[in-house]
């Protein structure tokens, strides 16, 4: 019998996950409890033991507590999504509704079963850093740290961290650090999104392909080791919106990205034990990646990712004098960063030298 949290994570999907027929002890639940709520699962823990997962009325009511605070919270995050897409729009800077907010609503029939914690958004490209400075003034705003060096959100970052009344809201150039991140179209995103409708207002997300293909980078290249919300996403959308098999393969061809596709769908049906085995999935057992495409994930995982990433985007930046610009931004950033980041004078390459020598 299964009560592990990737059991629960797999609620309601085909799996080969057998449950018990009987509570569990307390302490054998308040440990799955806390384990599904670090791993985002905690919405679906809630449908889980209100649709045959054996608990005792304690049980129940410590998981209905939580999660009605986990949902008040959503909504709170909602408000502030729509909030700072108005902000947005009164300057005419785009944007994409990302992650938890967007998935919730177009992938997930029951959108409590997906909790999120802050509000993701991709910003059109040119405009990051204007749309973090936006925040700033206009919403009492602050940025978790400076920019790297001027200049170097819109030409090479990942993101810029801004809190707004309390809660974080994440402003995306692309999708992860290094190549596999510069690689991504951002034009293309743009052209054709999907919308879904939050609190009256149709907002934008991705089309189901990159949907997919975004769910991809979280399940192998975000958080390490992967949050088991990021592998029930990627799984969630595969059957639940079944995107084009086709259209899906030919967008990670054009971002260099089918390493990251197939690790992420073998990855997820084995965490998850999915019994179900779509055309994308076949096509993942078989694919062989590269050795290109293995260095580079290498590199793109692990502990010290977050450093260790960054070099790999000098395959991806084209031009020596733009891949000079980068080099010089994230072996010498300005004074303001280091100190914010309490980085030596080689800032991020240092440090990341520093984690992977004692990962």
């Amino acid at each position: 019998m299964s009560h592990e949290p990737a059991a629960i994570a797999a609620w309601g999907l085909p799996s080969a996950h057998r449950f018990p027929t009987r509570p569990l002890t307390d302490d054998a639940f308040t440990d799955l409890f806390h384990r599904c709520e670090m791993g985002r699962a905690l919405g679906l823990l809630g449908l889980a033991v209100g649709g045959g997962f054996p608990a005792t009325e304690t049980q129940r009511a410590q998981v209905a507590t939580q999660w009605d605070a986990w949902l008040a919270h959503a909504v709170r995050v909602e408000r502030l999504t729509l909030d700072v897409l108005a902000t947005l729009d009164a300057t005419q800077i785009g944007a994409i509704v990302l992650k938890g907010v967007a998935l919730a609503h177009a992938s997930y029939p029951d959108p409590s079963a997906r909790v999120f914690g802050d509000v993701d958004l991709l910003v059109e490209p040119g405009r990051l850093h204007e749309a973090g400075e936006t925040l700033v003034a206009t919403c009492a705003g602050s940025r978790a740290e400076p920019e790297v060096r001027p200049g170097y959100d819109d030409r090479f970052g990942r993101e810029v961290l801004v809190r707004v009344r309390t809660m974080e809201v994440d402003l995306h150039r692309t999708f992860v650090n290094g190549a596999f991140g510069m690689w991504v179209d951002r034009d293309a995103l743009f052209r054709d999104p999907d919308h879904v409708v939050i609190g009256g207002r149709p907002v934008r997300i991705l089309g189901p392909a990159d949907r997919l293909l975004h769910a991809a980078y979280a399940a192998t290249l975000s958080d390490w080791p992967p949050k088991l919300v990021a592998y029930r996403d990627l799984a969630q959308v595969v059957i639940h919106d079944d995107p084009d098999p086709t259209a899906v393969l030919t967008r990670a061809a054009a971002w260099h990205a089918e390493a990251v596709l197939a690790a992420a769908l073998v990855g997820t049906w084995r965490a998850l034990r999915l019994t179900d085995r779509p055309a994308l999935l076949e096509w993942a057992d078989r694919y062989r990646a590269t050795r290109r495409g293995r260095v580079l994930m290498a590199a793109s995982r692990g502990p010290a990712r977050g450093y260790t990433s960054q070099l790999t985007s000098l395959v991806a930046i084209p031009g020596f004098t733009a891949r000079a610009a980068f080099a010089r931004a994230v072996l010498w950033p300005s004074r303001e960063y280091r100190e914010a980041r309490g980085l030596g004078r080689f800032g991020l390459i240092g440090l990341g030298a520093r984690r992977a020598r004692h990962a």
